[in-house]
């Protein structure tokens, strides 16, 4: 009985050292193509890292969307720095976790002088981006990385760091990953269409604004964890065709509610660019939005 025993967890070993084995190498076949962080839609730990960045950016897609294709660079010269951008879109990535990868970064000695936490309503109000079972589905199973998270507190842990693994083996979404156009968003919306903005409220908060009591402690560790490594801490609240977002004034009147809003620079730009001509929907800039945004703010965020 001893003896089949000690089979079967050999085996069992077996599986599981090939299974991750196999991961970690199908990541490093992927990771060698020429990826940067404007030709990835999210990943953060696929491209080659610097020693220092000016900026940081945190936040979902409403910041994600700031280093995509050519809009990398339309930061990098409005700004006249370089920038890293720690965002994830997709409905995949949290507060948590957002801080999670600013954390990795600065272990890794990775020096940053200004974080810009893009502060979504959707991303304060509401507690299910945190749980995503996809979140590092398009990182490379980076060992360190792994061991990292599997010690940082975060729900539905496990499930997710099996996806991670399993997701490697993805012949559409993983192996096939390559760069994407560097070319600029020039699509703009036609019109509001206030029935699908409707369901998308819906979509976005599908728990109501359960969210609130954790992300404000997160909001508290992002802060110290800024004051320890004596980062500059901005918020912005970014714009919307629509103005605000079901929920604004919850949130900023929490921030004003624990003083936080004196203790970083805080500005609401929710109701900053109305026109159509700078969306490509309803609340995702295009490039030239992004370019009329940042050649607005850049002398705030730059102080």
């Amino acid at each position: 009985m001893r003896k089949f025993l000690k089979k079967i967890s050999l085996y069992g070993f077996v599986l599981v050292f090939g299974f991750y084995l196999g991961a970690y190498l199908l990541s490093i076949y992927v990771s060698s193509r020429d990826f940067d962080n404007s030709n990835t839609k999210n990943s953060v730990n696929i491209f080659p890292k610097k020693e220092s960045y000016d900026f940081a950016f945190m936040g979902i897609s409403h910041a994600r969307i700031y280093s995509r294709g050519s809009n990398y660079k339309i930061l990098q010269n409005l700004l006249d720095s370089s920038i890293l951008n720690l965002a994830k879109g997709g409905g995949k990535c949290g507060l948590n976790d957002q801080v999670f990868y600013l954390k990795y970064y600065i272990d890794k000695d990775v020096h940053i002088t200004n974080v810009i936490l893009v502060l979504s309503p959707t991303l304060f109000l509401s507690s299910h981006l945190d749980s995503a079972t996809n979140t590092f589905n398009d990182e490379p199973l980076d060992f360190d990385f792994y061991m990292k998270y599997l010690t940082y507190e975060a729900p539905n842990k496990y499930k997710r760091l099996f996806n991670f693994a399993k997701s490697k083996y993805n012949t559409k979404t993983w192996i096939a990953l390559k760069p994407i156009s560097d070319s600029r968003k020039t699509k703009i919306i036609d019109s509001i269409d206030h029935l699908k903005l409707k369901k998308m409220f819906k979509l976005y908060y599908p728990n109501g604004f359960d969210g609130i009591n954790q992300n404000e402690k997160t909001l508290m560790r992002l802060k110290s964890l800024c004051d320890q490594n004596k980062i500059n801490l901005k918020i912005i609240i970014p714009p919307a065709l629509f103005g605000e977002w079901p929920g604004h004034d919850l949130l900023t009147n929490t921030l004003l509610k624990n003083r936080f809003v004196e203790k970083v620079d805080f500005y609401d730009f929710s109701n900053m660019i109305m026109e159509k001509k700078y969306y490509y929907d309803e609340h995702h800039l295009n490039s030239d939005g992004i370019e009329y945004f940042f050649k607005n703010i850049s002398e705030k965020i730059n102080n």
